[in-house]
């Protein structure tokens, strides 16, 4: 649960996210969720070939700091 890592971390927010893989397809779903009262400020999904994983890596990295770089900025 993000309330516990984020307290663990002493963080406000936590990145979280899950991978499933589907015949020839592999879905990859991010979070940004606000630790402290549980809300999601931004979620995304990305849709990938197993064949190309570091496409679908660099597309997760690209995204993510596309997404949350906003409401980091937002935050500070």
């Amino acid at each position: 649960n993000a309330a516990q890592v984020a307290r663990i971390l002493n963080v406000k927010y936590v990145v979280s996210g899950s991978i499933v893989r589907q015949l020839r397809e592999i879905r990859v779903k991010i979070l940004l969720e606000n630790a402290v009262d549980g809300t999601t400020l931004w979620s995304d999904e990305i849709v990938g070939v197993p064949d190309d994983l570091f496409a679908i890596q660099d597309k997760v990295v690209e995204e993510v700091v596309k997404g949350i770089a906003p409401e980091i900025r937002a935050a500070s």
